[in-house]
């Protein structure tokens, strides 16, 4: 009896063990409306891609260029969301989309004017993390993440 006992502690023991190894290896978590609060800034960091030196050189400029343009999103309690855009330094302008939590704790935000994307946004580290489905499967993209500047006083 007791090591039938045992077989089962061990067994418990090692689903739990790889349920948690495989939930911090994806790191991304549920999205959920309190999370939201706040003021966040989109980031684009492709500096770091390309294989070849002129592809890095390329993207460089293309990321310096990225870093004249600052996109805000500030999320509403009724679903509907505030894009702040400015370039160059210009003053922002307001955009209003919407956005939503899907069954899976997804967040989707829909395209504004200077905004579109097909991404699905998770929790990851603190910060709103752009994911992809490649082949039936969520891809995170690396380089395009909100982080939070700003937290809402609602």
């Amino acid at each position: 009896m007791q090591t039938n006992y045992n077989r089962l502690f061990l067994t418990a023991g090692l689903a739990l063990g790889l349920f948690l190894v495989t939930a911090t290896a994806n790191g991304q978590s549920r999205v959920y409306e309190k999370d939201l609060a706040g003021e966040w800034k989109l980031v684009i960091d492709i500096s770091k891609q390309g294989d070849s030196a002129l592809e890095r050189i390329l993207l460089n400029a293309v990321d310096g260029l990225l870093d004249e343009v600052d996109i805000r999103f500030d999320f509403q309690s009724d679903n509907q969301l505030f894009v702040y855009v400015s370039a160059l330094g210009s003053d922002a302008e307001k955009e209003v989309s919407e956005w939503a939590i899907n069954k899976d704790g997804q967040l989707l935000i829909d395209d504004s004017d200077s905004f579109s994307n097909d991404s699905v946004w998770m929790m990851k580290d603190g910060r709103l993390q752009a994911y992809e489905m490649e082949d039936g499967e969520l891809a995170e993209e690396k380089e395009v993440y909100l982080e939070r500047i700003k937290l809402s006083k609602k």
